[in-house]
């Protein structure tokens, strides 16, 4: 059995990141992003037992390379791929995670640029605020998903 993924899993959990949570009622840590074994993945909830040992609930891939489209469809602005979106990821893993390019221009001010995705017709988007140099998700938003 090779332990190389709970040691790297281990040592995840000892370095607990603000957009980490806890809640002390399930026992449920849920990481948003979490390397194991020298990959990087996304939504880990882990089970905390209060005798110190812990059981990986769930652990979500990281995003696929696949072709980006030009434009949004209800296939890519949906509600599944909004909540993968989590904070610090960059510009290029949440279009990859929707699947799509940004529909508009960023806004951009001196401490934020806001991209936005939606889908011609449809009344749905999903807009994203980055910092200045789009390598940090800040905060995130939706309407009509």
């Amino acid at each position: 059995m090779n332990i190389l993924p709970y040691i790297a899993l281990t040592l995840a959990l000892s370095v607990a990141q603000a957009d980490d949570v806890y809640n002390s009622a399930t026992r449920i840590l849920s990481a948003p992003n979490v390397s194991v074994d020298g990959k990087d993945y996304i939504n880990a909830n882990i089970l905390l037992g209060a005798d110190g040992r812990w059981s990986l609930l769930s652990i979500t891939p990281p995003p696929t390379s696949g072709s980006i489209a030009e434009t949004c469809t209800t296939t890519n602005i949906n509600l599944t791929n909004f909540k993968r979106i989590t904070r610090s990821m960059d510009l290029a893993q949440v279009t990859s995670i929707i699947g799509c390019n940004p529909n508009r221009p960023a806004l951009r001010t001196s401490s934020y640029n806001t991209y936005y995705w939606y889908s011609d017709g449809q009344n749905i988007f999903i807009s994203v605020n980055f910092d200045p140099n789009d390598s940090n998700a800040d905060s995130f938003s939706s309407a009509g998903l």
